[in-house]
Parts: structure tokens; sequence; C-alpha cells
């Protein structure tokens, strides 16, 4: 059985400054930085309220799917969010019980995730989008043969982990298939005031670590 939490509430909107007027200055809630999504032509601005969040959606072309949301049924509630685990399995178990998918394999979202949505005619009119945070999407069943994984999924992420007195940091472009893959490293961490290194001369070798 496929295992879901309640993610984010997608809102369409055509006024950002008049959304952010209510939800920040009103309702006195944190926006977070927007983040865009080139491939969707929208920006999203997540407002966390508890463990879920709410996300305002503010089209970045007139072509966009928001912009043509809008254009059509005027801002307000766009969708739902569903967080799994295995956003491959997720899809492969709706298709198989007959639910009517927008997404066959997934694609890129906000925050390094992969999404997908499924059709408001199979969930009473309500737009689903299935979400797998980036942290699980090595362990995702998706095909390997998928566009997403080859061409699009590539936003490069970088992460620091505290382990004892050292510092894990992890940069990444998405899949370990893709050029560059990932890379990671151990750096001490220093608990007192750094110490400064003497200046080298302009012009002296810096070892190569070979």
């Amino acid at each position: 059985m496929m295992k879901a939490i309640l993610d984010h509430v997608g809102i369409a909107v055509n006024d950002l400054q008049a959304a952010l007027t209510f939800y920040r200055d009103t309702l006195g809630l944190e926006i977070d930085a927007p983040e865009e999504v080139v491939s969707q032509r929208v920006r999203a601005h997540f407002v966390p309220v508890g463990e879920s969040s709410l996300e305002l959606l503010e089209a970045t072309a007139p072509d966009s799917p928001i912009a043509r949301y809008l254009e059509k049924r005027g801002p307000g509630l766009h969708h739902i969010t569903l967080r799994v685990e295995d956003i491959g399995a997720a899809l492969a178990q709706l298709k198989a019980r007959g639910a009517r998918l927008i997404d066959d394999q997934p694609r890129p979202g906000a925050e390094g995730a992969l999404v997908a949505f499924v059709h408001p005619s199979s969930a009473q009119g309500v737009l689903v989008e299935l979400k797998q945070s980036s942290v699980d999407s090595r362990q995702s069943s998706v095909d390997p043969e998928s566009p997403v994984v080859g061409t699009e999924f590539r936003e490069s992420r970088v992460q620091r982990f505290a382990l004892g007195d050292l510092e894990l940091i992890s940069v990444s472009d998405g899949f370990f298939r893709l050029d560059g893959g990932s890379m990671f490293g151990a750096v001490r961490r220093l608990s007192g005031p750094r110490k400064r290194r003497p200046t080298r001369a302009i012009g002296s070798r810096l070892p190569c670590g070979r």
C-alpha cells in the first residue's frame, strides 16, 4: 500500500504582492525565498505552516500552465501535493488501478524534487501532485532511461552535515549517472577562531594533491 504525507497546497496567484500582503503581513507567516522552476515557467514561494506548507505559484511566462489556469479559472486553489517515498512505484500502482495520469514519468519540480500529476478526473475534481523529495531520489524506482534522469534533472545541490568534529560536504548535480556525478569530502570543523595561513608569493606553485 502506498504511504503518502501531505506536503503542501498549491495556490495560483496573479497578484503576488497582494498575496504576500495577506499571508506575510496579515497572517504573519514567514515566506521562503522564491524558487523558479524553469521547465514549468513558474516561480514558487513556499510558506511553511507546521509540517506542511503553502505554495504560492506565480507564472513567469504567458503560455505557462499556471498562466493558462489563471486565465481560465482565476486565482485560488490549484493542487494538493502528497509526498511519497518512491514516486516510480506510486505511479505504477495508480496506473495499475486505473487512475488517469497527466505524467507517466516524473519530472523535475521545486526544491530539487521529482513530481508527477494525477488528472483531476480520477480525484474528484482535485489536481493531485505526487512528490518525491531529493533526499529519496537515489532510491527511486524511476525508469533509468526516463528523459528526466538523463537531461532535465540537473539541479546542483550543496549539502553540509556535522559529524562530530568533522563537516561532511556533498556537491551533487542530481543522479550519479550524470556528467560530473556527485562529489563529497570531509573537513575538520574549527571550534575556535580560524588561524590565518601564511600568504604565498605570487607565482609559487600550489600542491596538486598527487
